[in-house]
Parts: structure tokens; C-alpha cells; sequence
């Protein structure tokens, strides 16, 4: 996975310019690379904190689906607001039903410890995840994104 290789700071590198020129489709991409960052984020940060069976939290990450709202709402092409209202009005839930999600994933119990959960239930992650390489990827994003939050806020990664 070259996003992630041994030079390369994941959580910077869907930052960059040249990976997502903002003229091409490729934001849609960052999109997805940062949700995959989130999943490993937390599947690596439960290794890291107390169980809930030891009486620590439930740490999940949760999906509430594509909800009608106005995150788009600075568009300002004709052409562009029409084909979002269509898209949003095809596939987008209400936020009353994403927010549904929401509070499925905040009243999980244990078996959702480190889980993705998307429509409410647990899901499946992508089996490279569940490979050694999988699992070094994951320690890595990990280990860089404590890396940034540590030169914003020091002393951060001692509360983990």
C-alpha cells in the first residue's frame, strides 16, 4: 500500500495537493482513504485503553449513512446544486434516522468494542485489515496520528 509506505505520513498524505488536485474526482477518493484511516485509528486505539469488562469505555466507530443536511450548501453551480439535490434526494437519509445510528453506536455494549458499526450493527472490515500487514498498517496510522495530535496538544497521548 503506497499511501502508507515507509516514508510516507498517512495522515498528511491525503492532504497533499498532488494526491487530491481539487479539479479532478479525486476528493470522493480522500473521502474514502479517510474513513479507512478512521477504522484502523480506532481498531489500534482499543489496544490501547482499558476493557470494558475492566470498567473502561465502549470505543466504537460509527457510521450514520449519507444524511440530508446542508453540508453542500456553498455550491454555487446551477449544474452542481441540481445534481447534489438529485443525489441526495435518491440516496440520503433523514438526520432523524442517522442520527438513529448514532445512538445505536453510543448504547453498544461490549460486543461493539472496536467495531465498525454502519445501519446500527457491526461490520465487517476489509480482510487485508485482519492480515499481519493489516496489522502493521494499523499500528502505524496509529502511532503517526498520535504524532500530530501530540504537536498540537503535548502531553495528549497520556490520557490513551
Amino acid at each position: 500500500m503506497e499511501l502508507i509506505g515507509e516514508s510516507c505520513t498517512a495522515v498528511f498524505a491525503i492532504t497533499r495537493r498532488s494526491f487530491c488536485p481539487v479539479s479532478s474526482n479525486q476528493p470522493f477518493n480522500r473521502y474514502l482513504i479517510s474513513k479507512l484511516i478512521e477504522v484502523l485509528f480506532v481498531r489500534e486505539l482499543v489496544k490501547h485503553t482499558r476493557s470494558p469488562a475492566a470498567n473502561g469505555p465502549v470505543i466504537d466507530l460509527v457510521n450514520p449513512g449519507l444524511c440530508y443536511s446542508e453540508l453542500l450548501r456553498d455550491n454555487k453551480g446551477v449544474v452542481e446544486k441540481a445534481m447534489i439535490w438529485f443525489f441526495m434526494r435518491m440516496l440520503a437519509r433523514t438526520t432523524e434516522v442517522g442520527s438513529r445510528c448514532l445512538l445505536a453506536g453510543a448504547y453498544a455494549g461490549i460486543q461493539s468494542h472496536g467495531e465498525f458499526m454502519s445501519d446500527g450493527k457491526n461490520q465487517e472490515v476489509e480482510s487485508w485489515i485482519l492480515t499481519p500487514h493489516g496489522a502493521t498498517v494499523q499500528k502505524k496510522v496509529y502511532e503517526q496520528t498520535l504524532t500530530v495530535l501530540e504537536k498540537i496538544q503535548p502531553g495528549i497521548s497520556q490520557n490513551i
